[in-house]
């Protein structure tokens, strides 16, 4: 019996070891497979990380090719209010000379009647109105009046 008694602990006990065996073998496999699954996400989430990287250098790239646009187009703006300025002294400038002209051609009283004169051939007057109006004599209305002369 006591042979008996040990021959069933002994059955127990290997059954007992390929339960465990079993269970361990069974581990071993979902194990592996949760490995697996994590070797893939692992995979994937690089794959995304590098995408993600890529995307992130290429944003950087625009951002660097936008700053030096933006410091382009300021340095043109500066550019262009600089000459607008210039302009504006130009055409003040202009404006002064004009009334310097202006105010010679008013000192001199002959300047006046040449003037007219020029004026009224310009808006088509007649030889003698020219006379009348500006008391020059004839002679000196015919040069002007050849000189105003509109080539046909």
């Amino acid at each position: 019996m006591l042979a008996t008694t040990a021959l069933l602990i002994a059955i127990g006990a290997v059954i007992l070891s390929l339960a465990v065996l079993f269970i361990i073998a069974r581990q071993a496999v979902v194990m592996k497979r949760l490995h697996q699954r994590l070797q893939g996400y692992q995979q994937q989430t690089e794959a995304q990380w590098h995408s993600r990287s890529q995307e992130l250098s290429g944003l950087a790239e625009r951002m660097a090719e936008d700053s030096s646009e933006e410091a382009l187009i300021e340095q043109h703006s500066q550019q262009l209010q600089a000459l607008a300025e210039r302009q504006q002294q130009l055409a003040e400038q202009l404006d002064q000379v004009k009334q310097q002209i202006a105010e010679v051609a008013n000192q001199d009283p002959e300047m006046r009647y040449y003037q007219k004169a020029a004026k009224l051939i310009a808006e088509g007057a007649s030889l003698q109105e020219v006379m009348d109006a500006c008391e020059l004599p004839q002679a000196e209305v015919e040069l002007l009046m050849s000189l105003n002369k509109q080539p046909s």
